[in-house]
């Protein structure tokens, strides 16, 4: 590990089993390099609207919930644990419900999607730089390490950007003008300036289904080529500007990963499993490449286009095809172990490949005239999915969410921006006294990030998934909870190992420090909480048992003695610290004052819930330290925010850009962020 990473000797091997510990990188097979045709129908299959009526409940949980201004009663499992404090009024301020006084304005997003997209990284004209993740299309200017975005906007009328992922990025010959599809039953695809992506030029929707997963603009930047991800692979031609498809076809039947328009002549090639294919415009029909004794037929995954009748491919056995017209004349075997990605000038080809290595040849590929392997110590793969070139600066993504820069002439290269490399972000926490934040998810990584600078600071390999993440009151320690069951603490200064235990099988989603510092609760998904005592080697001092479900949220008493939690069933339950003991009476903890509030259930945000909720639709929440305010997000992708308390009935400010559900929300130590 580089500076400030850690260098402790902890494997996640000795707490956890085989099958817990997350495999090395996923070996591509026949163009699979990963699970995107399975991941566009999870998408696809998880995505819910809101209940349109009142849900069927099971008469021996359901309960009335309280609610201070009358009006139909809502049923939830929690509402016979719901107790107004004494010090709430019986009748409530005329602006009790009104909207709270602050906003939130995305300022920075860290992350880059690449480990199942391709070809979506690209300078624009002005030399800032161009790429997506979630359901954001990000223009970054290296100067003032700022951000702009296409980002939806849940309050206004029409469509300002993205509701879904989006998976595929291409640059109009101008370098200022974008297009970006996403995925979904009726995907959009929509093309919009780099210049104000606020206000998209285009929009694009019907034709394509389940997805749009490459995109390409024609040599003058009048049409645009997109491929869907439905049984055929179709292929759509449309002058954006009118918003018209002037011509369709049926792909093939196997998947099509990328297509690109030759900047030298109107003919466009596709490349997928088992397919490449050469497309006339006029009319739009396909012809078969033609391999010869030279080549054979595999999976391709990109192309470029080093001059007229000339293009340049590469392949999942990670060698190059030069074919002139649609005939193979060259092939440059095994120059990376799979080609990811090519691009090309009238004077150079430069391929990059999974090991993470940059080459540059001559046009016809008989010379390989230089070689850099891209690597970093904060980075945790080099596999090169995305590059783009503007002048002598070459700009590369890797799998794992890095950014580089290369120049060109001298072959040097620096890290631009990071992001966790792939899957969910399950855990978030705040630094208790600085700006800095801490979270884990499925790539295996904890990692730490400086708000004000907005860079990463730190990161570690953990060796397995992490689902939750909490810091010590004194900011000295970082707790995780892992997806097996594990517990590890590392110190926040080096996240260099300090604890590690297993108590549990079920994934950890959650853990919390008591104000006073002395204890740890962990909630787990076999229903239990378990309480250690910190300063006693993190020996266990109590389990919490009573909860149906999994544990979904855990409070601490400003004074460290009792605890409320959330279960996934919506129940909320109250417990005596640090034995675990239940609260038989719910009703004496009415006027407890609590250090934080995350739970989802309780009395005083009661109005996060939408109409008819049963809670689960709404996956995280926290009170602001000035306890004006609280956030949620939930499993719509949407960041609210109500005054606190948040009475039923309440207003609130509604923010797009997830584009799955928000699994954690957290205010910084002095509510700026």
């Amino acid at each position: 590990m580089g500076a400030g990473a850690s260098t402790g000797q902890f494997s996640a091997e000795g707490i956890l089993s085989e099958s817990e510990i997350d495999p090395n990188e996923p070996v591509e097979n026949e163009g699979y390099d990963s699970d995107l045709a399975a991941d566009h129908e999870r998408l696809i299959a998880t995505k819910k609207t809101p209940s349109a009526g009142i849900p069927t409940l099971d008469p021996r949980k359901g309960r009335l919930s309280l609610q201070p201004f009358g009006g139909k009663y809502n049923i939830v499992p929690c509402a016979h644990n719901l107790h107004k404090p004494a010090q709430y009024p019986d009748e409530f301020p005329a602006d009790a419900l009104k909207l709270p006084d602050d906003t939130l304005k995305l300022e920075f997003v860290h992350g880059y999607r690449a480990h199942d997209t391709r070809d979506n990284l690209f300078y624009t004209a002005r030399g800032e730089v161009v790429y997506h993740t979630a359901a954001l299309g990000i223009v970054y200017n290296r100067e003032s390490n700022t951000q702009r975005f296409l980002a939806d906007n849940p309050t206004v009328d029409g469509i300002t950007g993205h509701t879904d992922d989006i998976l595929c990025c291409a640059r109009h010959p101008t370098g200022s003008i974008f297009a970006t599809g996403e995925v979904g039953r009726n995907p959009k695809l929509i093309v919009w300036s780099s210049d104000d992506p606020r206000r998209p030029l285009a929009i694009l929707q019907g034709f394509l289904k389940k997805a749009i997963v490459s995109a390409t603009f024609s040599r003058d930047g009048t049409l645009l080529c997109a491929v869907g991800a439905d049984a055929n692979h179709s292929l759509a031609v449309y002058r954006w500007q009118t918003g018209t498809m002037l011509a369709s076809a049926k792909g093939s039947p196997e998947k099509i990963v990328t297509v690109s328009w030759s900047p030298f002549q109107d003919y466009v090639v596709t490349c997928g499993v088992k397919h490449l294919m050469f497309w006339s415009t006029s009319p739009f029909v396909a012809r078969k490449a033609l391999f010869s004794k030279r080549g054979k037929i595999q999976t391709m995954l990109c192309c470029c286009f080093p001059g007229p009748d000339t293009t340049v491919v590469g392949t999942q056995d990670g060698s190059l095809y030069l074919f002139k017209g649609y005939q193979l004349a060259t092939n440059m075997r095994r120059c990376h172990q799979v080609t990811h990605a090519v691009i090309a000038t009238r004077d150079v080809v430069i391929s990059g490949g999974k090991e993470g290595k940059v080459k540059f040849w001559t046009i016809d590929l008989m010379q390989c005239l230089k070689e850099v392997e891209i690597n970093h110590p904060q980075a945790m793969s080099g596999c090169i999915k995305a590059m783009h070139l503007s002048g002598s600066m070459l700009i590369l993504g890797t799998r794992t969410g890095e950014i580089y820069e290369m120049d060109t002439t001298s072959y040097t290269y620096t890290l631009m921006l990071q992001g966790h490399g792939y899957g969910t972000v399950w855990g978030l926490a705040t630094h208790p006294g600085e700006h800095q934040m801490c979270t884990v998810g499925d790539d295996c990584t904890v990692r730490v990030w400086d708000v004000a600078s907005r860079r990463m600071v730190m990161v570690r390999d953990l060796g397995a998934k992490g689902r939750s993440v909490a810091y010590h009151p004194d900011g000295s320690q970082i707790a995780i909870g892992l997806a097996g069951g594990g517990l590890v603490v590392l110190s926040a200064d080096s996240l260099d190992t300090i604890h590690a235990k297993k108590d549990r099988e079920e994934p950890i989603h959650e853990l919390k420090y008591s104000p006073n510092g002395q204890y740890l609760g962990v909630g787990s998904h076999d229903n239990y909480i378990d309480v250690y005592d910190v300063g006693k080697q993190y020996g266990r001092m109590g389990v919490a048992k009573g909860h149906a479900s999994y544990i979904r949220h855990i409070d601490w008493s400003e004074d460290s003695t009792v605890m409320q939690s959330n279960s996934g069933d919506f129940e909320m339950l109250f417990w005596e610290m640090p034995s675990g003991k239940q609260i038989k009476f719910p009703a004496d903890t009415r006027n407890m004052d609590w250090a934080t509030w995350t739970c989802v259930a309780g009395w005083p945000v009661q109005g996060i819930l939408p109409r008819y909720s049963m809670g689960t639709d709404v996956t995280t929440c926290d009170r602001s330290h000035t306890r004006t305010v609280v956030a949620s997000g939930d499993q719509f992708g949407m960041l609210n925010m109500y005054q606190y308390p948040a009475h039923k009935g309440c207003a609130g400010r509604t923010f797009g850009a997830h584009s799955a559900k928000v699994t954690q929300v957290r205010f910084m130590f002095d509510d700026t962020y």
